[in-house]
C-alpha cells in the first residue's frame, strides 16, 4: 500500500513538474511590501534617483559588455553595479509608458542582480500603493530558459504588420511577429515574449519577461492612460506655451 501511495505521489509529482505556480523572480514576489528596496540598501545597494540620459543603458553596447566581463573581477565596477534607481513620478505626458505619471506608483529598477547564478541586469520592480503588482527583465534569454525548465508553460504566436521593403535586387515583406511563453495566466500573468518588429526596414528584437498582478495591472495602465490624455490634451501645458512665444 505504502509503494503504490509513493508511486502515485511521484506520478502527480512529474506530472506537475513538482513546482508550485510561479508568482515573482527569486526574491522578489507579487503582492510584497515596498519595505524590500530597504532590504537591499542594507545589503550594499546605493540609491539614486534614475536619469534618463546619464544612467540609461544599452544592452550589447561596448560598455555593456565590459561592464559584465569585468564586475566579478573588479570591486569597483561590482560596487558601481550595485544601485537602486527610482524612476520620479513625471507631469509630461511625454514620460508615458517610461516614468510614472501617477503619485501612488513607484517604479525602481535594480542595476545588477543574480539570481541562482544568473546575472540579470536592470530588473524593473514597479508598486502601487507600496505593493508589488509586476517584475520585468529585458534581453536575458538564459532566465527565459531556466524558466520553461523550472515551470510548465505553452507557447503562443502572434502575428502583427507586413511591411514591404526594397534593396538593389528585389522587393521583400516582412511580418511583425511575437512569440509569447506563458507561464501563468489567472491573478498572476508571467510570460516571456521575444518580439520581432521593423522600424525604416531595419528589424528590431525585444526578449522581455513579465509577471504582474492582473487586476492591479491593468487598473494602473487605465489610471495612467487617462493621466496622459488629460495632460496631452491640456491647452495650458508647457511644450504648447513655448510654442507661442516663438
Amino acid at each position: 500500500m505504502k509503494k503504490i501511495i509513493l508511486l502515485s505521489l511521484l506520478l502527480l509529482c512529474n506530472l506537475s513538474y513538482c513546482q508550485s505556480n510561479i508568482n515573482g523572480i527569486g526574491r522578489f514576489k507579487v503582492g510584497m511590501n515596498i519595505s524590500i528596496i530597504d532590504s537591499l540598501k542594507n545589503e550594499g545597494y546605493a540609491y539614486k534617483e534614475f536619469d534618463k540620459v546619464k544612467d540609461q543603458r544599452y544592452f550589447g553596447s561596448e560598455q555593456d559588455l565590459v561592464n559584465r566581463l569585468s564586475r566579478n573581477e573588479s570591486k569597483k565596477i561590482m560596487k558601481s553595479e550595485m544601485t537602486i534607481y527610482e524612476k520620479k513620478v513625471s507631469d509630461n505626458y511625454q514620460d508615458y509608458g517610461y516614468s510614472p505619471l501617477v503619485k501612488e506608483k513607484r517604479v525602481f529598477i535594480i542595476k545588477y542582480y543574480n539570481v541562482a547564478d544568473i546575472d540579470i541586469d536592470l530588473m524593473e520592480l514597479d508598486f502601487y500603493n507600496d505593493k508589488l503588482y509586476e517584475i520585468k527583465i529585458s534581453e536575458n534569454p538564459l532566465l527565459n530558459l531556466s524558466l520553461m525548465k523550472k515551470y510548465k508553460y505553452e507557447n503562443k504566436v502572434e502575428l502583427g504588420e507586413k511591411y514591404n521593403c526594397y534593396n538593389a535586387y528585389r522587393e521583400i515583406e516582412y511580418q511583425e511577429q511575437t512569440l509569447k511563453t506563458i507561464f501563468r495566466n489567472d491573478e498572476i500573468y508571467a510570460y516571456s515574449l521575444q518580439s520581432r518588429s521593423y522600424h525604416n526596414c531595419k528589424e528590431l528584437n525585444i526578449l522581455l519577461c513579465v509577471v504582474n498582478d492582473k487586476t492591479i495591472s491593468e487598473n494602473v495602465f487605465q489610471i495612467e492612460k487617462k493621466i496622459f490624455i488629460d495632460l496631452m490634451n491640456d491647452p495650458n501645458r508647457s511644450d504648447l506655451q513655448s510654442l507661442k512665444k516663438l
